[in-house]
């Protein structure tokens, strides 16, 4: 057998372990795993020339770890580490192999997948690199009515978490992640404290690149998410699928997203202080722009995440077969975020340093130009925020219908003009 033939054997060999998992189980674990016709994409967009050390902490069977060899391989990065954490014994057992099954060359990276809770200080001191160049994941969906006793179980992350941060007691941001991790909801899917946990591994540079249901960018629970990303995070570039979704037995959309770790210094500076926003490219990305190859074959032909990668860089790109691409201003971001979450005991810990300011004060009155991402969209460039009312106050009382994950509309009846 030829040294490819082997990873080969290895990647089919997780496929099948995927058919055999026990539903219940699965779901249990939160176990939808990436593929890697995902993982080259998310690998492309957030792997620099200066990668050289990659983790996992929520593993798998190894698809995104697997994907990053592969394109760190390709674009000829050398790697010198490629390591995970894995809370499924059998899914360790396969990843390793996985790995195991690269072809040996001068560069291939050594490697280590810890058997365990990324949850754990133990299992996170087992790490031979404290801090990343590149943590690439697909946290686990787990609501929090499927943890079982979610009381106790939302506790024993929450205190996990914590732990894992006393042990990096180097970082001079610690303080600032601790107050985030006290503060996330406990009503959180497990995704939130996943995402906390994967940008705390990253190095001050590096990059953070997550597979994360949809709902960062509507649950009122994830709004910590959202002022995390921008207090310690250069957002670069959310991916969003679009009907029937990457996931479409997990019934829930699906956004990848690519985040450069701010220094430390900069970190620090309260959002309400910041001057200067830049903007990240925001893709939506239609099954029509994939092939049998690749979730881009059909809008980039041959290599296509790479051609995707270098094609959003260009300042005139040509049209792309199912592939839309927007300006995502982060100042438009923070204006809207800040109008939500000004009461919460985290926020107000965190900017106390600008909360007596005449500007921050005028922000805690809802914001009428704080509009949604959604709203800005579909409003002409001329258009006055001011001019806008709520649907409260024009007599329209909202439920939440019916909510599946992954329907993006809803239902009206037009009763007059």
């Amino acid at each position: 057998m030829q040294p490819y033939d082997e990873l080969l054997a290895a990647r089919d060999a997780a496929r099948i372990y995927e058919q055999t998992l026990d539903p219940i189980r699965r779901k249990k674990l939160g176990q939808f795993f990436s593929g890697v016709r995902l993982g080259r994409i998310l690998a492309h967009l957030s792997m620099g020339r200066k990668t050289r050390t990659i983790l996992d902490p929520m593993a798998g069977h190894g698809d995104l770890l697997d994907a990053a060899w592969e394109v760190a391989a390709q674009r000829k990065i050398p790697l010198e580490r490629l390591d995970g954490i894995e809370i499924d014994d059998m899914a360790v057992a396969i990843c390793q192999n996985r790995l195991a099954a690269i072809p040996v060359s001068d560069d291939r990276p050594e490697s280590l997948i810890v058997a365990g809770n990324a949850f754990s200080p133990k299992a996170v001191n087992r790490l031979p690199v404290r801090s990343y160049d590149l943590v690439i994941t697909n946290p686990p969906y787990v609501r929090y009515q499927g943890r079982g006793n979610s009381d106790e179980g939302a506790n024993r992350t929450r205190s996990g978490l914590r732990g894992v941060m006393d042990g990096f007691r180097h970082d001079d941001s610690r303080n600032l992640w601790k107050i985030l991790a006290d503060g996330y909801s406990g009503l959180a899917d497990l995704s939130v404290p996943a995402w906390i946990l994967a940008g705390f591994m990253v190095r001050p540079g590096g990059r953070l690149a997550l597979i994360v249901p949809a709902t960062w960018r509507s649950r009122d629970y994830a709004d910590v998410i959202r002022y995390l990303l921008l207090r310690c995070f250069d957002l670069e570039v959310i991916v969003a699928d679009t009907q029937p979704g990457w996931f479409s037995d997990a019934l829930v959309r699906t956004h990848m997203i690519v985040a450069r770790r701010l220094e430390n210094e900069k970190a620090a500076v309260p959002l309400g202080s910041r001057k200067c926003w830049s903007s990240a490219y925001w893709l939506d990305v239609a099954p029509d722009a994939a092939n049998e190859r690749s979730l881009v074959g059909a809008a980039f032909g041959d290599h296509p995440e790479s051609v995707l990668a270098k094609w959003l860089k260009e300042s005139s790109r040509a049209t792309a077969k199912g592939i839309e691409v927007r300006d995502f201003n982060l100042g438009h971001e923070w204006e809207t975020l800040r109008s939500r979450i000004w009461r919460h005991g985290w926020y107000q810990a965190l900017e106390e340093a600008v909360q007596n300011q005449p500007h921050f004060l005028a922000g805690r009155e809802p914001a009428r130009s704080c509009l949604p991402d959604a709203l800005r969209k579909m409003l002409p460039p001329e258009a006055v925020p001011a001019d806008l009312g709520t649907l409260e106050r024009a007599g329209i009382k909202v439920g939440q219908g019916l909510r599946t994950g992954c329907n993006d509309f809803f239902y009206v009846t037009a009763c007059d003009e």
